[in-house]
């Protein structure tokens, strides 16, 4: 029954909305807008608890209106290894993009600052930031290391050796979305150049040289350091 009220109730406000004027861009104008804002949007929009501001266009790279002008904002500490540990992985997704929409809206405001020649208020802000989503990163990457652990048996990053087209081997790390090889256009032009011929054994050679003289070098170097201690305290014993 209250469903049929509802609509009923409808009836007269779509009928309006039928009639606004609409110019020849499709644009409303200004006194159809401000009557979809007062009396039918209330009917769409249901939902009565919002957890962001209404603000939707460029201005939320900007700081709030009461903070222009200020010498000095107050703010509060950076997050806590402690308290992030406590809460889950939705609330951390969550304060990550918090964070991240904090970090550009500050960013943003110490440029405009500088092309105008004032006082960016409470530079720190940045820093503790930096900080707390540094500390953010770090629990989910005990946690993805705990996981990997209870599946692998082993802590830390997956990875496997790969040959590379200098001829030497190294150890890649695997990502966290890794794109297939047959995909990946990086590892199709890495896999095309050629693994032997006179080009790698004439890097491989110079490559053995550089290694061979930075050796000879230090040892060069810690060397001449001994002498010159030896010359200043010749009683001395130098190990």
């Amino acid at each position: 029954m209250a469903v049929h009220v509802k609509v009923l109730k409808m009836i007269p406000v779509l009928h309006r909305f039928a009639q606004l004027s609409v110019d020849t861009t499709y644009n409303l104008t200004l006194k159809s807008k401000g009557y979809l804002r007062q009396h039918v949007l209330p009917w769409i929009c249901l939902r009565g608890i919002h957890t962001s501001g209404p603000c939707m266009d460029l201005m939320e790279f900007f700081d709030v209106d009461k903070n222009w002008g200020e010498n000095e904002i107050k703010h509060g500490r950076s997050w806590r290894k402690e308290e992030l540990r406590i809460k889950s992985n939705q609330d951390l997704h969550k304060l990550w993009f918090i964070l991240y929409k904090e970090k550009n809206m500050l960013l943003t405001m110490q440029q405009e600052c500088s092309e105008l020649g004032e006082l960016f208020p409470s530079p720190e802000r940045i820093e503790k930031v930096d900080e707390s989503m540094e500390n953010l990163q770090e629990v989910i990457e005990e946690r993805d290391a705990a996981v990997t652990e209870l599946e692998t048996g082993t802590s830390g990053r997956k990875g496997d050796w790969q040959h590379t087209p200098f001829g030497t081997v190294r150890y890649r790390l695997f990502k966290e979305h890794a794109v297939p090889p047959w995909a990946n256009p990086t590892v199709k032009a890495w896999n095309q150049l050629p693994r032997a011929g006179y080009a790698i054994w004439k890097f491989q050679s110079r490559l053995r040289e550089q290694r061979i003289r930075t050796k000879h070098r230090e040892r060069r170097r810690e060397e001449n350091h001994e002498r010159k201690l030896k010359e200043i305290f010749p009683h001395s014993q130098i190990d």
